[in-house]
Order: C-alpha cells, then sequence, then structure tokens
C-alpha cells in the first residue's frame, strides 16, 4: 500500500495503534494507479509546514 502527504488529500485514516494498523477512508472512488493521499497533520484539516517541509525550507536559504 503507498500513501503520501497531501495538503489537499483524497482520503483520511484513523490509526488503530491496539492493532498496529492504519484504517484509510476515501473521499472519493480511488483507482489504480492513483495513490492514496492523506494530511499527515494531527487534525485533517490544518495546512501547518511538517517538520521535513520546515527542513527543505532552511535548505532552500
Amino acid at each position: 500500500m503507498l500513501f503520501n502527504h497531501s495538503f489537499t488529500p483524497n482520503a483520511t485514516y484513523q490509526i488503530n495503534f491496539h492493532n498496529h494498523t492504519f484504517h484509510f477512508y476515501p473521499y472519493t472512488h480511488i483507482q489504480a494507479p492513483q495513490q492514496i493521499l492523506i494530511n499527515y497533520n494531527p487534525h485533517q484539516h490544518h495546512q501547518h509546514l511538517l517538520s521535513f517541509h520546515r527542513q527543505h525550507e532552511q535548505q532552500q536559504n
């Protein structure tokens, strides 16, 4: 399974720590070869930069 971060995701998710599983819930129909895109922020609607975005910006400057 492949999923990536996006600020415009096509799915959301819940983590089940007890079972060590992710449960994905698509916003729209996702067909192969489309990726599952989720927002890695703790709250799905947040648009805050993530640590790897900040590190990339610092390297660019």
